[in-house]
Protein backbone atom coordinates (compact mmCIF):
# COMPACT_ATOMS: atom_id res chain seq x y z
CA UNK A 1 0.00 0.00 0.00
CA UNK A 2 0.98 3.32 -0.90
CA UNK A 3 1.52 6.17 1.60
CA UNK A 4 -0.54 9.56 1.59
CA UNK A 5 0.71 12.41 -1.31
CA UNK A 6 3.89 14.29 -0.18
CA UNK A 7 3.60 18.61 -0.30
CA UNK A 8 3.82 19.90 -4.36
CA UNK A 9 7.32 20.41 -5.09
CA UNK A 10 9.18 23.33 -5.66
CA UNK A 11 9.20 25.48 -9.34
CA UNK A 12 11.47 24.05 -11.69
CA UNK A 13 14.38 26.48 -13.26
CA UNK A 14 13.67 28.13 -16.86
CA UNK A 15 14.69 25.91 -19.77
CA UNK A 16 16.80 27.24 -22.35
CA UNK A 17 15.61 29.47 -25.72
CA UNK A 18 15.32 27.16 -28.75
CA UNK A 19 16.71 27.87 -32.04
CA UNK A 20 15.29 30.49 -34.39
CA UNK A 21 12.37 29.46 -36.46
CA UNK A 22 12.68 30.10 -40.25
CA UNK A 23 11.62 33.38 -41.96
CA UNK A 24 8.09 34.30 -43.24
CA UNK A 25 6.43 34.40 -46.28
CA UNK A 26 6.96 37.83 -48.56
CA UNK A 27 3.77 39.99 -47.67
CA UNK A 28 2.05 41.38 -50.53
CA UNK A 29 3.56 44.81 -52.60
CA UNK A 30 2.05 47.72 -50.82
CA UNK A 31 0.46 50.41 -53.13
CA UNK A 32 2.16 53.11 -54.36
CA UNK A 33 3.05 55.92 -52.69
CA UNK A 34 1.76 59.74 -52.94
CA UNK A 35 4.19 62.76 -54.48
CA UNK A 36 5.99 64.42 -51.76
CA UNK A 37 5.39 67.84 -50.88
CA UNK A 38 6.92 70.93 -49.03
CA UNK A 39 10.36 72.61 -49.38
CA UNK A 40 13.20 70.76 -51.93
CA UNK A 41 16.28 69.57 -50.83
CA UNK A 42 19.60 70.81 -50.62
CA UNK A 43 22.01 70.99 -54.20
CA UNK A 44 23.92 67.86 -54.57
CA UNK A 45 27.72 68.18 -54.52
CA UNK A 46 29.42 69.78 -57.31
CA UNK A 47 30.11 67.47 -60.87
CA UNK A 48 33.50 65.94 -62.02
CA UNK A 49 35.85 68.17 -63.57
CA UNK A 50 36.42 68.11 -67.34
CA UNK A 51 39.43 66.92 -69.38
CA UNK A 52 41.99 69.45 -69.67
CA UNK A 53 41.67 71.58 -72.71
CA UNK A 54 44.64 72.13 -75.94
CA UNK A 55 47.03 74.55 -74.80
CA UNK A 56 46.30 78.21 -76.00
CA UNK A 57 48.27 80.12 -78.90
CA UNK A 58 51.15 81.62 -78.33
CA UNK A 59 50.17 84.41 -78.10
CA UNK A 60 51.57 87.34 -80.85
CA UNK A 61 52.33 91.05 -81.49
CA UNK A 62 51.07 93.67 -83.78
CA UNK A 63 53.02 95.79 -86.24
CA UNK A 64 52.20 99.14 -87.21
CA UNK A 65 52.43 100.33 -90.91
CA UNK A 66 51.68 103.25 -92.80
CA UNK A 67 49.68 102.53 -96.16
CA UNK A 68 50.38 105.48 -98.90
CA UNK A 69 47.10 105.44 -100.76
CA UNK A 70 47.53 108.07 -102.77
CA UNK A 71 45.60 110.69 -104.61
CA UNK A 72 43.18 111.43 -106.25
CA UNK A 73 41.11 109.20 -103.80
CA UNK A 74 39.44 106.09 -104.53
CA UNK A 75 36.68 104.20 -103.22
CA UNK A 76 38.80 100.95 -103.55
CA UNK A 77 42.67 100.00 -103.41
CA UNK A 78 45.40 97.36 -103.67
CA UNK A 79 47.99 97.99 -102.13
CA UNK A 80 51.12 95.46 -101.48
CA UNK A 81 52.58 95.44 -97.74
CA UNK A 82 56.28 93.44 -97.41
CA UNK A 83 56.02 91.64 -94.35
CA UNK A 84 59.03 88.74 -94.12
CA UNK A 85 56.85 86.67 -91.40
CA UNK A 86 53.93 86.17 -94.24
CA UNK A 87 53.66 82.94 -95.88
CA UNK A 88 50.95 82.21 -98.62
CA UNK A 89 49.42 80.09 -95.88
CA UNK A 90 49.24 82.72 -92.77
CA UNK A 91 46.32 84.58 -91.87
CA UNK A 92 47.00 88.43 -91.64
CA UNK A 93 44.21 90.26 -89.46
CA UNK A 94 44.58 94.07 -89.93
CA UNK A 95 42.37 96.79 -88.06
CA UNK A 96 42.65 100.66 -88.24
CA UNK A 97 45.41 101.92 -85.58
CA UNK A 98 44.37 103.28 -82.47
CA UNK A 99 46.23 106.83 -83.09
CA UNK A 100 44.60 110.58 -83.19
CA UNK A 101 43.61 111.58 -86.52
CA UNK A 102 46.00 113.74 -88.49
CA UNK A 103 44.88 113.35 -91.22
CA UNK A 104 41.44 115.64 -92.40
CA UNK A 105 40.75 112.69 -95.23
CA UNK A 106 41.06 109.66 -92.43
CA UNK A 107 38.43 107.00 -92.89
CA UNK A 108 35.85 106.05 -90.28
CA UNK A 109 35.58 102.75 -89.18
CA UNK A 110 32.35 102.54 -90.15
CA UNK A 111 32.75 103.36 -93.75
CA UNK A 112 36.07 100.96 -94.28
CA UNK A 113 36.28 97.21 -95.18
CA UNK A 114 39.78 96.04 -95.15
CA UNK A 115 40.70 92.42 -96.09
CA UNK A 116 44.63 90.96 -96.65
CA UNK A 117 45.64 88.54 -99.27
CA UNK A 118 48.59 86.86 -98.03
CA UNK A 119 51.43 86.10 -100.53
CA UNK A 120 55.36 85.11 -99.78
CA UNK A 121 56.94 87.40 -97.48
CA UNK A 122 53.95 90.38 -98.55
CA UNK A 123 50.37 90.70 -98.16
CA UNK A 124 48.24 92.59 -100.08
CA UNK A 125 45.54 94.89 -98.51
CA UNK A 126 42.38 95.12 -100.17
CA UNK A 127 40.29 98.10 -98.98
CA UNK A 128 37.29 99.48 -99.60
CA UNK A 129 35.06 102.27 -98.14
CA UNK A 130 31.77 104.56 -98.68
CA UNK A 131 33.70 107.58 -99.34
CA UNK A 132 36.83 107.58 -101.61
CA UNK A 133 40.11 107.22 -99.61
CA UNK A 134 43.02 109.49 -100.00
CA UNK A 135 46.87 109.76 -98.50
CA UNK A 136 48.31 108.17 -95.57
CA UNK A 137 46.85 105.06 -93.73
CA UNK A 138 47.73 104.28 -90.29
CA UNK A 139 47.13 100.24 -89.69
CA UNK A 140 48.14 97.65 -87.20
CA UNK A 141 48.20 94.20 -88.59
CA UNK A 142 48.64 90.84 -86.74
CA UNK A 143 50.11 87.68 -88.75
CA UNK A 144 49.04 84.19 -87.66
Amino acid sequence: MAGPAGPPGAQGAPGATGPQGPAGAQGLQGPPGRDGVGVPGPPGPPGATGPQGPAGGGGGSATRVVVALGWPAKRSHSVVVTAGSVTGASKVLPWLAGVAETDVDAPMEDDLCMRAVPGSGNFTLLLEGEQPLGGNLVLDYMVL
